[in-house]
């Protein structure tokens, strides 16, 4: 083998059936196809890099985790319903201040809230949705209240959940 002056073609031997021939390979093109080759791999080890930096990443970013609507939402009903407040009053204050709630229930074998409460709490919930938005979804507040055997609050719990679209 043997290079030009050009140094962009090289000369290489073909046997054919006159004899030997000298063909060109323009290696501009091979270059071009390398450096192709190289831009996709490394833009594919890139996005590797990215998914594992956005699975470690806590929902804050992905989901819009903001503690400002949380902080806002526990003071609205820690001003408005007081320890004892009775079940009723408790609805009435979900529907004035327009939260999404069920009715009261008591938790059972299956439900996912026993790990934050004994089988058998009576408890409501509600939900304010949508209170921030990140980069592939949404977060809620969902709020759990707790009452006794009386059906008077003992206490409400105020967590972010968080949806994609």
């Amino acid at each position: 083998m043997r290079f030009t002056n050009n140094h962009r073609l090289m000369h290489y031997p073909v046997a054919h059936h006159s004899g030997v021939v000298c063909r060109n390979v323009n290696l501009t093109r091979v270059t071009k196809r390398n450096t192709l080759v190289f831009a996709v791999a490394s833009l594919l080890g890139i996005g590797a890099v990215l998914i594992v930096m956005f699975s470690s990443i806590s929902p804050a970013l992905l989901y819009g985790a903001r503690s400002a609507p949380q902080r806002q939402l526990q003071r609205t009903i820690a001003e408005n319903l007081k320890t004892g407040a009775t079940q009723q009053r408790v609805l009435d204050f979900l529907n004035r201040e327009h939260l999404e709630h069920g009715p009261a229930e008591r938790l059972g074998d299956f439900d996912s809230d026993t790990r934050y409460y004994p089988k058998g709490t009576l408890i409501v919930r509600a939900i304010k949705r949508h209170t921030a938005s990140g980069l592939i979804g949404f977060q809620s507040l969902q709020v759990v209240f707790v009452f006794n055997e009386n059906r008077e609050l003992v206490r409400f719990d105020v967590r972010p959940v968080y949806t994609a679209p």
